[in-house]
Protein backbone atom coordinates (compact mmCIF):
# COMPACT_ATOMS: atom_id res chain seq x y z
CA UNK A 1 0.00 0.00 0.00
CA UNK A 2 2.96 2.37 1.10
CA UNK A 3 4.76 1.49 -2.29
CA UNK A 4 1.42 2.22 -4.54
CA UNK A 5 1.14 5.62 -2.39
CA UNK A 6 4.10 6.76 -3.11
CA UNK A 7 4.54 5.58 -6.64
CA UNK A 8 0.99 7.41 -7.23
CA UNK A 9 2.92 10.19 -5.15
CA UNK A 10 5.69 10.04 -7.99
CA UNK A 11 3.33 10.01 -10.81
CA UNK A 12 1.09 12.98 -9.96
CA UNK A 13 4.56 15.26 -9.76
CA UNK A 14 6.71 14.22 -12.73
CA UNK A 15 3.11 14.13 -15.09
CA UNK A 16 3.03 18.03 -15.69
CA UNK A 17 6.37 18.75 -15.87
CA UNK A 18 7.09 15.58 -18.52
CA UNK A 19 4.59 17.25 -20.39
CA UNK A 20 6.49 20.04 -21.41
CA UNK A 21 8.80 17.59 -23.77
CA UNK A 22 5.42 16.25 -25.19
CA UNK A 23 4.51 19.89 -25.82
CA UNK A 24 7.67 21.37 -27.56
CA UNK A 25 7.49 18.13 -30.05
CA UNK A 26 3.87 19.27 -30.45
CA UNK A 27 5.29 22.97 -31.55
CA UNK A 28 7.78 21.19 -33.35
CA UNK A 29 4.83 19.27 -35.54
CA UNK A 30 2.70 22.07 -35.36
CA UNK A 31 5.65 24.58 -37.39
CA UNK A 32 5.61 26.67 -35.00
CA UNK A 33 9.84 26.40 -34.95
CA UNK A 34 12.32 24.91 -33.07
CA UNK A 35 13.88 28.21 -31.56
CA UNK A 36 10.41 29.20 -30.55
CA UNK A 37 9.27 25.87 -28.60
CA UNK A 38 13.13 25.57 -27.28
CA UNK A 39 12.96 29.05 -26.05
CA UNK A 40 9.21 28.66 -24.44
CA UNK A 41 10.19 25.54 -23.01
CA UNK A 42 13.35 26.20 -21.65
CA UNK A 43 11.30 29.94 -20.28
CA UNK A 44 9.56 27.68 -18.50
CA UNK A 45 12.18 24.41 -17.08
CA UNK A 46 14.99 27.06 -15.83
CA UNK A 47 14.35 27.95 -12.20
CA UNK A 48 16.38 31.42 -12.55
CA UNK A 49 14.52 33.00 -14.74
CA UNK A 50 13.01 36.09 -12.98
CA UNK A 51 8.95 35.92 -12.76
CA UNK A 52 9.16 39.37 -14.84
CA UNK A 53 10.71 37.00 -17.46
CA UNK A 54 7.76 34.55 -17.04
CA UNK A 55 5.67 36.43 -17.27
CA UNK A 56 6.93 37.84 -20.69
CA UNK A 57 6.28 34.49 -21.54
CA UNK A 58 2.38 34.38 -21.11
CA UNK A 59 2.42 37.78 -23.22
CA UNK A 60 4.00 35.62 -26.24
CA UNK A 61 1.44 33.06 -25.43
CA UNK A 62 -1.15 35.15 -25.51
CA UNK A 63 0.17 36.27 -29.04
CA UNK A 64 -0.13 33.21 -30.25
CA UNK A 65 -3.41 32.39 -29.15
CA UNK A 66 -4.52 35.71 -31.03
CA UNK A 67 -2.50 35.18 -34.48
CA UNK A 68 -1.97 31.20 -34.75
CA UNK A 69 -3.71 28.22 -35.85
CA UNK A 70 -6.14 26.53 -33.77
CA UNK A 71 -3.95 23.81 -32.86
CA UNK A 72 -0.88 25.95 -32.22
CA UNK A 73 -2.45 28.56 -30.26
CA UNK A 74 -4.06 25.22 -27.89
CA UNK A 75 -0.85 24.01 -27.46
CA UNK A 76 0.77 28.24 -26.69
CA UNK A 77 -1.67 28.50 -24.17
CA UNK A 78 -0.98 25.29 -22.45
CA UNK A 79 2.80 25.90 -22.55
CA UNK A 80 1.93 29.45 -20.38
CA UNK A 81 -0.23 26.97 -18.07
CA UNK A 82 2.66 24.84 -17.54
CA UNK A 83 4.14 27.75 -15.33
CA UNK A 84 1.76 26.19 -12.77
CA UNK A 85 3.44 23.70 -11.79
CA UNK A 86 6.81 24.39 -11.62
CA UNK A 87 8.50 24.23 -8.76
CA UNK A 88 10.18 27.30 -7.86
CA UNK A 89 8.26 29.73 -4.87
CA UNK A 90 8.74 32.64 -8.37
CA UNK A 91 6.23 30.54 -10.02
CA UNK A 92 2.82 31.91 -7.97
CA UNK A 93 4.30 35.81 -8.16
CA UNK A 94 4.24 35.51 -11.74
CA UNK A 95 0.98 34.06 -12.07
CA UNK A 96 -0.05 36.46 -10.15
CA UNK A 97 1.67 39.17 -12.05
CA UNK A 98 -0.56 37.37 -15.42
CA UNK A 99 -3.53 37.99 -13.66
CA UNK A 100 -3.09 41.83 -13.06
CA UNK A 101 -1.78 42.30 -16.57
CA UNK A 102 -4.97 40.95 -18.32
CA UNK A 103 -7.45 42.33 -16.06
CA UNK A 104 -5.08 45.81 -16.92
CA UNK A 105 -5.65 45.20 -20.61
CA UNK A 106 -9.51 44.21 -20.46
CA UNK A 107 -9.91 47.62 -18.73
CA UNK A 108 -8.72 48.86 -21.54
CA UNK A 109 -10.87 46.32 -24.22
CA UNK A 110 -13.58 45.47 -22.29
CA UNK A 111 -15.45 43.71 -25.51
CA UNK A 112 -12.30 41.69 -26.31
CA UNK A 113 -13.62 38.03 -26.41
CA UNK A 114 -10.53 36.17 -26.69
CA UNK A 115 -8.86 38.14 -24.23
CA UNK A 116 -11.81 37.63 -21.76
CA UNK A 117 -11.64 33.86 -22.46
CA UNK A 118 -7.83 33.55 -21.96
CA UNK A 119 -8.17 35.39 -18.60
CA UNK A 120 -10.54 33.07 -17.63
CA UNK A 121 -8.66 30.20 -18.36
CA UNK A 122 -5.87 31.64 -16.16
CA UNK A 123 -7.98 32.06 -13.34
CA UNK A 124 -9.16 28.39 -13.81
CA UNK A 125 -5.64 27.06 -13.71
CA UNK A 126 -4.87 29.39 -10.40
CA UNK A 127 -8.24 27.66 -9.08
CA UNK A 128 -10.23 30.97 -8.67
CA UNK A 129 -13.00 29.40 -10.41
CA UNK A 130 -16.06 31.79 -8.97
CA UNK A 131 -14.34 34.69 -11.02
CA UNK A 132 -13.40 32.53 -13.77
CA UNK A 133 -16.79 31.61 -14.39
CA UNK A 134 -17.64 35.89 -14.65
CA UNK A 135 -14.89 36.04 -17.01
CA UNK A 136 -16.48 32.54 -19.07
CA UNK A 137 -19.67 34.70 -19.69
CA UNK A 138 -18.36 38.14 -20.35
CA UNK A 139 -16.03 36.11 -23.45
CA UNK A 140 -19.55 34.68 -24.27
CA UNK A 141 -21.53 37.82 -24.17
CA UNK A 142 -18.52 39.35 -26.42
CA UNK A 143 -18.93 36.37 -28.94
CA UNK A 144 -22.33 34.54 -27.88
CA UNK A 145 -21.82 32.27 -31.30
CA UNK A 146 -18.84 31.27 -30.97
CA UNK A 147 -18.45 27.64 -30.43
CA UNK A 148 -14.40 27.36 -29.21
CA UNK A 149 -15.95 30.13 -26.12
CA UNK A 150 -18.74 27.14 -25.50
CA UNK A 151 -16.63 24.41 -25.85
CA UNK A 152 -14.57 25.89 -23.21
CA UNK A 153 -16.81 27.14 -20.75
CA UNK A 154 -18.47 23.59 -20.84
CA UNK A 155 -14.66 21.81 -19.77
CA UNK A 156 -15.19 24.48 -17.18
CA UNK A 157 -18.49 23.12 -15.30
CA UNK A 158 -16.71 19.26 -16.57
CA UNK A 159 -13.89 19.89 -14.20
CA UNK A 160 -15.57 21.67 -11.87
CA UNK A 161 -18.44 18.99 -11.52
CA UNK A 162 -21.30 20.82 -12.58
CA UNK A 163 -22.19 18.33 -15.54
CA UNK A 164 -25.76 20.00 -16.15
CA UNK A 165 -24.06 23.47 -16.65
CA UNK A 166 -22.08 21.23 -19.10
CA UNK A 167 -24.84 19.55 -20.56
CA UNK A 168 -26.50 22.77 -21.11
CA UNK A 169 -23.97 24.40 -22.80
CA UNK A 170 -23.23 21.77 -25.35
CA UNK A 171 -26.42 21.53 -26.36
CA UNK A 172 -26.00 25.82 -27.06
CA UNK A 173 -23.04 24.43 -29.15
CA UNK A 174 -25.06 21.70 -30.91
CA UNK A 175 -27.40 24.40 -31.96
CA UNK A 176 -24.77 26.22 -34.04
CA UNK A 177 -23.42 22.78 -35.75
CA UNK A 178 -24.46 19.56 -34.72
CA UNK A 179 -21.44 18.17 -36.42
CA UNK A 180 -18.64 19.25 -34.46
CA UNK A 181 -16.70 16.60 -33.34
CA UNK A 182 -15.50 17.98 -30.25
CA UNK A 183 -19.53 18.82 -29.04
CA UNK A 184 -19.43 14.83 -29.51
CA UNK A 185 -15.94 14.25 -27.47
CA UNK A 186 -17.29 16.20 -24.65
CA UNK A 187 -21.13 14.55 -24.63
CA UNK A 188 -19.36 11.35 -24.44
CA UNK A 189 -17.60 12.36 -21.72
CA UNK A 190 -20.29 13.92 -19.38
CA UNK A 191 -22.03 10.19 -20.17
CA UNK A 192 -18.98 8.44 -18.74
CA UNK A 193 -18.60 10.97 -16.00
CA UNK A 194 -22.40 10.28 -15.28
CA UNK A 195 -21.49 6.19 -14.83
CA UNK A 196 -23.01 5.13 -18.46
CA UNK A 197 -21.70 2.28 -20.10
CA UNK A 198 -18.22 2.74 -21.88
CA UNK A 199 -20.18 1.04 -24.69
CA UNK A 200 -23.10 3.41 -24.55
CA UNK A 201 -20.60 6.25 -25.03
CA UNK A 202 -18.76 4.45 -28.02
CA UNK A 203 -22.14 3.60 -29.63
CA UNK A 204 -22.86 7.37 -29.53
CA UNK A 205 -19.52 8.04 -31.20
CA UNK A 206 -20.20 6.12 -33.91
CA UNK A 207 -22.99 7.17 -34.90
CA UNK A 208 -21.80 10.62 -34.77
CA UNK A 209 -19.05 10.06 -37.64
CA UNK A 210 -21.31 8.18 -39.38
CA UNK A 211 -19.61 4.52 -38.34
CA UNK A 212 -16.42 6.22 -39.08
CA UNK A 213 -14.31 3.49 -36.56
CA UNK A 214 -11.11 5.03 -36.86
CA UNK A 215 -12.41 8.37 -36.02
CA UNK A 216 -14.84 7.63 -33.65
CA UNK A 217 -12.01 5.58 -31.66
CA UNK A 218 -10.05 8.73 -31.55
CA UNK A 219 -13.15 10.82 -30.00
CA UNK A 220 -13.77 8.04 -27.38
CA UNK A 221 -9.84 8.28 -26.11
CA UNK A 222 -10.43 12.44 -26.06
CA UNK A 223 -13.93 11.65 -24.07
CA UNK A 224 -11.78 9.07 -21.78
CA UNK A 225 -9.23 11.75 -21.39
CA UNK A 226 -11.69 14.34 -20.59
CA UNK A 227 -13.86 12.29 -18.18
CA UNK A 228 -10.24 11.56 -16.23
CA UNK A 229 -10.34 8.03 -17.16
CA UNK A 230 -6.96 8.05 -18.08
CA UNK A 231 -5.84 4.30 -17.62
CA UNK A 232 -8.39 3.30 -19.87
CA UNK A 233 -7.15 5.99 -22.44
CA UNK A 234 -3.50 4.64 -21.62
CA UNK A 235 -4.47 1.14 -23.00
CA UNK A 236 -6.69 2.43 -25.70
CA UNK A 237 -3.77 4.93 -27.06
CA UNK A 238 -1.33 2.35 -27.19
CA UNK A 239 -3.37 -0.33 -28.74
CA UNK A 240 -3.35 1.57 -31.95
CA UNK A 241 0.29 1.95 -32.24
CA UNK A 242 1.15 0.72 -35.44
CA UNK A 243 3.21 1.25 -38.22
CA UNK A 244 1.42 4.27 -39.35
CA UNK A 245 1.93 5.81 -36.15
CA UNK A 246 3.32 9.32 -35.97
CA UNK A 247 5.49 10.38 -32.45
CA UNK A 248 2.90 12.72 -31.88
CA UNK A 249 0.54 9.17 -31.35
CA UNK A 250 3.26 7.89 -29.13
CA UNK A 251 3.56 10.85 -26.90
CA UNK A 252 -0.04 10.67 -26.21
CA UNK A 253 0.32 7.21 -25.21
CA UNK A 254 3.56 8.04 -23.06
CA UNK A 255 1.72 11.22 -21.38
CA UNK A 256 -1.67 9.39 -21.09
CA UNK A 257 0.35 6.64 -18.77
CA UNK A 258 1.66 9.38 -17.03
CA UNK A 259 -1.04 10.63 -16.09
CA UNK A 260 -2.57 7.33 -15.21
CA UNK A 261 0.42 7.13 -12.75
CA UNK A 262 2.35 4.50 -14.40
CA UNK A 263 5.84 6.00 -14.92
CA UNK A 264 6.63 1.89 -16.17
CA UNK A 265 4.36 1.80 -18.97
CA UNK A 266 5.54 5.38 -19.98
CA UNK A 267 8.83 4.13 -20.24
CA UNK A 268 8.22 1.61 -22.46
CA UNK A 269 5.80 3.42 -24.80
CA UNK A 270 8.93 6.00 -24.74
CA UNK A 271 11.68 2.88 -25.83
CA UNK A 272 9.33 1.86 -28.16
CA UNK A 273 9.49 5.27 -29.75
CA UNK A 274 13.36 4.98 -30.25
CA UNK A 275 12.97 1.81 -32.24
CA UNK A 276 9.75 2.19 -34.07
CA UNK A 277 10.33 5.65 -35.12
CA UNK A 278 14.17 6.16 -35.99
CA UNK A 279 13.72 9.88 -37.26
CA UNK A 280 12.02 11.03 -33.76
CA UNK A 281 14.33 8.74 -31.41
CA UNK A 282 16.16 12.06 -30.10
CA UNK A 283 12.75 13.83 -28.81
CA UNK A 284 11.99 9.65 -27.38
CA UNK A 285 15.78 10.11 -25.43
CA UNK A 286 14.57 13.85 -24.24
CA UNK A 287 11.65 12.58 -22.75
CA UNK A 288 12.78 9.37 -21.13
CA UNK A 289 15.87 11.51 -19.44
CA UNK A 290 13.43 14.41 -18.29
CA UNK A 291 11.09 11.26 -16.52
CA UNK A 292 13.71 9.63 -15.19
CA UNK A 293 15.66 12.79 -13.50
CA UNK A 294 11.95 14.05 -12.21
CA UNK A 295 11.07 10.80 -11.08
CA UNK A 296 14.21 10.56 -8.94
CA UNK A 297 14.29 14.12 -7.63
CA UNK A 298 10.50 13.27 -6.55
CA UNK A 299 11.59 9.98 -4.66
CA UNK A 300 13.93 11.59 -2.70
CA UNK A 301 11.56 14.47 -2.06
CA UNK A 302 9.08 11.89 -0.70
CA UNK A 303 11.57 10.17 1.16
CA UNK A 304 12.55 12.88 3.20
CA UNK A 305 9.42 14.16 3.11
CA UNK A 306 8.24 10.90 5.37
CA UNK A 307 11.04 10.99 6.91
CA UNK A 308 10.70 14.51 8.51
CA UNK A 309 7.37 13.07 9.65
CA UNK A 310 8.08 9.53 10.79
Amino acid sequence: GGERAVAAQTAAVVAAPVALVFLLALLWFHSVGIATARQLVAAITDPRLPAQERLNLLQRAHHHWNIGGQEVAEQAQQIAYRLRDGRDPETPQAFLLARDLLKQELERAPNDARLWLFYASLLEQIGDTARAQEAYQKALAASPNKQQFLFAYASFFIITGRLDNAEEVLQRAYELEPSYDEAARNRAAIMLLRGKDKEEAEAFLLAHTGGDEQEASKLFVAALEASGRWEDAARARESALGSSSDAQAYLGAAEAWLRAGNVAKAREVLQRMQTDLPSAAGIATAALQQVDALASSTIKDIDSYQQRNE
